[in-house]
C-alpha cells in the first residue's frame, strides 16, 4: 500500500467484487480508510480475515443543512467525505460565528466535524498502528469521561460504536476487531454514554452496530 497516495491502490481494488486487506503494524490508518471507502462503495470487504461486509447504503429522507457550518478545504482521506444531502459550506471568508471544520475542530473530516459542531467538542482520534490484537489511535486534545468512540458513515444515518479499552498520555487503546467487523474510516469522536444517545436523536441516526456475520463468527469463536 502507498501510504503517500491511498487512492492509488482504492482506484484499483474498485474493480473487484471482494477484497480483504491485511494492515501491516504501521499502516492501519491507511487500512481503515481504505477498507471504509470500499465498503461504502459496494464491495464486499474483510480486514484481517474477519467476515466480509458492505455498508447498508441508506440515505436521508430529507436534506440536512448546516447554514453556520463549513469546511476549510476539500477532504483529502477517502472517507472524508459525506452524501450530498448533507450542505456544507466552504470557508474561503469565514463568517462571525460561523463554526470551521479544520479551525474550530482541527481537521478536515466533515463527517466527525458535524458531531464536533452538535457536540461542542474538539477532541478527536485518529488510528495509526496495532500492537497484537489491539489497535492504537492518537488523540488530539482531551479524554475526560468519554468511554466510547464514534464515527458515521457517509449518509449520515447510521454511525459505527467502538469501546475505548484503555487511555494512556496521548493515545487509546481499543480492541481492533471492533474495528476490523465495520471500518468506517480513521477518525472518530470520543463521547459519554449521554452524549452518543444525543447524537442519534439530534441528527437522526441510529447505530447498526457490527454486521449479523461478524457477530455470529465471534458467538462461534467463544
Amino acid at each position: 500500500m502507498d501510504v503517500n497516495d491511498t487512492s492509488i491502490v482504492l482506484s484499483k481494488l474498485r474493480s473487484f467484487r471482494e477484497v480483504t486487506l491485511y494492515p501491516l503494524p504501521t499502516t492501519l490508518k491507511e487500512t481503515l480508510e481504505v477498507g471504509g471507502a470500499l465498503r461504502e462503495s459496494g464491495i464486499r470487504t474483510s480486514i484481517e480475515g474477519y467476515p466480509f461486509s458492505v455498508e447498508p447504503r441508506v440515505r436521508r429522507e430529507e436534506a440536512m443543512d448546516l447554514p453556520n457550518v463549513a469546511l476549510i478545504w476539500d477532504p483529502r482521506e477517502p472517507t472524508w467525505n459525506m452524501d450530498t444531502m448533507v450542505s456544507l459550506g466552504q470557508a474561503n471568508e469565514p463568517k462571525e460565528g460561523q463554526f470551521i471544520i479544520g479551525r474550530d475542530f482541527p481537521i478536515t473530516d466533515p463527517r466527525t466535524g458535524v458531531l464536533a459542531y452538535f457536540l461542542k467538542k474538539t477532541t478527536y482520534v485518529q488510528f495509526k498502528y496495532q500492537k497484537e490484537t489491539l489497535s492504537v489511535g492518537e488523540v488530539n486534545g482531551e479524554i475526560r469521561d468519554e468511554e466510547y468512540l464514534i464515527r458515521p458513515n457517509k449518509w449520515m444515518t447510521d454511525m459505527a460504536v467502538v469501546r475505548i479499552k484503555e487511555v494512556e498520555k496521548r493515545e487509546v487503546t481499543v480492541n481492533s476487531w471492533e474495528l476490523f467487523c465495520r471500518p468506517l474510516g480513521s477518525v472518530f469522536v470520543p463521547v459519554n454514554k449521554r452524549e452518543m444517545f444525543n447524537v442519534m436523536i439530534g441528527l437522526k441516526m441510529r447505530s447498526g452496530h457490527f454486521p449479523l456475520d461478524c457477530m455470529k463468527y465471534f458467538g462461534e469463536v467463544r
